[in-house]
């Protein structure tokens, strides 16, 4: 097998589980949203984080970087959750759920064979970085929390391009 071929197959692959993914962190977003026990928010969290880096990783093995990158700031924020360095708020809740519908339509766009630059995802990692420092109010990272790194606020170019370019 040729390697676009291999690629056009693998590509096949993960868009199948982008839309698994994508259903998992909104349904767990809701799920996180209407729980108030604990422990319960707590296994929420951890499958949120598993979407995000499982999706992270095969964004990785078929080289697109926006998804990637997206899912990189996600884990930040989920992981920052998930060990009580920030309560998730209404701020967080929106962007989060705004990044899940980005990344759908990045699948959609890669289906289609469609250029990333120009597409919702191409924005959403600034608005995750700022609602992962929105947790204080005043701009600044919730003491212990970790930082969201420079490199994760931009996304590297080229940007994904269709196969047949």
């Amino acid at each position: 097998m040729d390697q676009t071929a291999l690629h056009r197959r693998l590509m096949g692959v993960f868009l199948g589980e982008l839309e698994e993914h994508v259903r998992a962190l909104n349904d767990g977003l809701l799920a996180l949203e209407k729980e108030p026990i604990a422990e319960e928010r707590a296994e929420h969290l951890k499958g949120l984080f598993r979407a995000a880096h499982s999706l992270k990783g095969s964004a990785r093995a078929v080289n697109v970087k926006p998804i990637e990158t997206v899912c990189h700031s996600l884990e930040e924020i989920l992981g920052a959750a998930r060990d009580g360095s920030i309560t998730l708020g209404p701020e967080h809740f929106e962007v989060i759920y705004g990044a899940a519908d980005a990344i759908a339509d990045a699948g959609v766009r890669l289906r289609a064979q469609q250029d990333l630059t120009e597409a919702p995802i191409s924005t959403i990692v600034p608005r995750l970085a700022a609602a992962a420092q929105a947790t204080t109010g005043a701009g600044t990272p919730t003491p212990g929390a970790p930082p969201v790194r420079a490199a994760a606020l931009e996304l590297e170019r080229p940007a994904h391009r269709p196969l047949d370019e």
